[in-house]
């Protein structure tokens, strides 16, 4: 006949049992059940982006492990499938790197930080590696600002003609990624969102007033009003009121 102790270390083994097998069908601690359906909805990527999770603490502490789940647990099915580690952590690495290294970064809160600067892209355009060269291209722009606005201030006004892309509605498709915009040197209000969103996110501003849809909402304003009064289509008249309908969604300090 079993010893009482041996009774009570098969309930306690048991029981461990249970409390692992309940964590797995509701979510293991700490962890979103959002978080773990979005690694079921990735099929055969699955291991890529738990890769990437694990990459990402290995390379940046907790920090670095809790916005790679924010990542995928809030991806569209279609990245879920088919963004490989590279790709991901690439864009994590930059992001945290922005945030290390402007004036501006440390004081941004963490939630700011997750939905504002740390995401791949603003709407359904093409998904396609763009840190790098925004970042370098924008770094070099705000290199003298100090604060958030100021870097966007200069964003808005040089970026553009830094990179030869401006409002064209002969552009091939209206959500074009970054390098189609710059590959044509031409885009219109949804591509002009993106590039300018993507700069921003590049060099760690959140911007959270310079939302793509918003700065969408706005230009194309501009564009009924050109439809309307096709005297004002030049091209001189254009970028300045392009420059103003956006500097008026720069945040003020």
């Amino acid at each position: 006949m079993p010893s009482m102790f041996a009774q009570r270390y098969r309930f306690l083994v048991l029981g461990t049992v249970l409390l692992v097998l309940i964590g797995r069908l509701h979510g293991e601690p700490g962890q979103p059940a959002a978080y773990l359906e979005s690694l079921e909805r990735a099929g055969k990527n699955r291991s890529q982006l738990e890769a990437f999770v694990v990459q990402a603490s290995r390379d940046h502490g907790e920090f670095g492990g809790r916005a790679a789940r924010f990542l995928i647990r809030f991806m569209s099915e279609g990245d879920l499938q088919s963004l490989d580690l590279e790709f991901l952590s690439e864009n994590l690495n930059y992001a945290i790197r922005a945030k290390a290294e402007f004036p501006w970064g440390e004081a941004i809160p963490e939630s700011i930080f997750l939905n504002d600067v740390l995401p791949y892209a603003s709407l359904d355009e093409p998904r396609e590696r763009w840190r790098p060269g925004l970042y370098e291209t924008s770094k070099a722009i705000v290199a003298d600002a100090e604060t958030i606005a100021e870097a966007v201030q200069s964003l808005n006004r040089e970026l553009f003609n830094v990179i030869d892309v401006h409002y064209n509605t002969g552009r091939k498709r209206p959500n074009q990624s970054p390098s189609e915009s710059i590959k044509q040197g031409r885009a219109t209000c949804t591509g002009l969102s993106i590039i300018l969103v993507d700069a921003c996110r590049a060099v760690g501003s959140p911007t959270p007033e310079m939302d793509a849809e918003v700065i969408n909402a706005r230009i194309m304003a501009l564009e009924v009003r050109l439809l309307t009064h096709p005297e004002l289509a030049g091209e001189d008249t254009v970028k300045p009121r392009m420059r103003h309908l956006l500097e008026k969604l720069v945040p003020n300090e």
